[in-house]
């Protein structure tokens, strides 16, 4: 579900960014600047590379299982989605003289999710099964938080913005149990 929500994303900000630029090709991919062994990644030059910071879980109140009706007597008993809040970094990886390519294209970056901060199943065809919604909002960082995000994904600062993607929920959907009704 991540993945999907992800992918989904990352082609509509690609779409916004192509229409800025005709004939660019791709502009906005999801990688990883750099592979497991360090490495850059050739996918992500030249690109705006969209890649997950953190995974954490929102704080909505209702943990309890939920019971829904079943068949006849019984009724099922679940456990509550688990509802996930993912911080995503779209970080323009150009250099040298494309310097200012990086500039513009984390502005259209800002621009398009100013202009769509919340993909619903009415304004985003193709929205996975299972999610509602999406909410994208940017999440400040200070100088300390913003070193150390860089010293994880490849040690050089790029032109980039953080964005904070809510609300993804997963829900396995096992039962857990079949109480019956009480008569």
């Amino acid at each position: 579900m991540i993945g999907e929500a992800l992918r989904l994303i990352v082609r509509e900000l690609d779409s916004a960014l192509q229409r800025q630029a005709p004939g660019a090709g791709n502009v906005a991919v999801l990688t990883n600047l750099v592979d497991a062994n360090g490495a850059a990644v050739p996918e992500a030059a030249e690109k705006v590379a969209v890649f997950v910071v953190d995974i954490s879980q929102e704080n909505i109140p209702t943990r309890l299982p939920r019971v829904l009706p079943g068949n006849g007597q019984n009724f099922t008993q679940q456990q509550p989605p688990v509802h996930l809040s993912l911080q995503v970094m779209c970080a323009a990886n150009f250099s040298g003289s494309t310097y200012d390519e990086a500039l513009t294209r984390i502005s259209g970056t800002v621009a398009f999710f100013q202009g769509c901060p919340l993909f619903t199943a009415q304004n985003t065809p193709g929205l996975p099964d299972g999610i509602a919604q999406l909410t994208m909002t940017i999440e400040n960082l200070n100088a300390v938080d913003l070193s150390h995000i860089w010293s994880i994904h490849g040690g050089r600062y790029l032109p980039s913005v953080l964005y904070r993607m809510r609300v993804l929920s997963i829900d396995a959907g096992r039962i857990e149990a079949q109480p019956r009704a009480v008569e």
